[in-house]
């Protein structure tokens, strides 16, 4: 099967490199376009209500994701209007993006976090794989 539209996710941690090389080679073997995506998760409301709005400068970290988005998208060659910021939870982001932009392969890291909320609630990677309706590659 050749795949044609590809999508690679970043949390932006080391552990991604192998991911997005991954994606970039299995793209370019297929001669796919590539799309890449980060997703910021919404800060909880007791962050609000607890920190003071100076520790919480939410448009410093939106600016922030966006200028590294773009420096791995241009690392990858991966045009602008192939990758995206999104502020939603990652494991129905990534599916509902995955539609709407008619992807047939997602890639996604087994790799992430390993904490209370990963252990009751799933991984990313495992709500992709069981959610997807297109194939997903798990990259270790």
């Amino acid at each position: 099967m050749s795949y044609q539209n590809i999508l690679v996710t970043t949390a932006f941690s080391e552990k991604c490199g192998r991911t997005l090389n991954r994606a970039k080679c299995l793209a370019t073997s297929c001669n796919a376009k590539l799309h890449l995506v980060h997703f910021i998760e919404p800060l909880p409301a007791a962050a609000f209500t607890y920190a003071s709005a100076a520790l919480i400068d939410e448009q410093s970290i939106i600016q922030a994701a966006k200028e590294k988005l773009a420096q791995i998208a241009k690392e990858l060659e991966i045009l602008a209007e192939n990758f995206y910021l999104e502020e939603s939870l990652p494991k129905a982001g990534i599916v509902n993006l995955a539609k709407k932009l008619n992807i047939d392969l997602i890639i996604v890291g087994s790799h992430g976090e390993n904490n209370v909320i990963t252990t009751l609630l799933g991984s990313t990677a495992d709500g992709v794989a069981h959610n997807a309706a297109c194939d997903v590659l798990l990259v270790k």
